[in-house]
């Protein structure tokens, strides 16, 4: 993929690819939403376990794509999944 693109998919997933375009993506997330989304998640996990589990918790398009672009592959925990979506 020529890296003038703003991001990259794989399968159905798009992750963000600049730290401008996942800076926008997780501007307004929610600690609670995200941990509602994520109950029940098995440690450590990939993004897109993460993304499947929020998805099927319920969370919406906004939360999912949110998670989605996180920078990171692997979380060893929620504490990780905090630190990637809020610092």
């Amino acid at each position: 993929m020529p890296r003038d693109t703003v991001g990259y998919t794989v399968g159905v997933i798009r992750y963000a690819d600049t730290p401008r375009e996942r800076e926008d993506t997780m501007a307004k997330a929610n600690p609670i939403e995200v941990q509602k989304a994520l109950k029940n998640t098995s440690y450590p996990a990939d993004k897109p376990d993460l993304v499947e589990t929020a998805k099927r918790n319920g969370a919406d398009k906004r939360l999912v794509k949110k998670i989605a672009a996180m920078p990171g592959d692997r979380f060893d925990g929620p504490n990780d999944v905090e630190k990637a979506m809020f610092e």
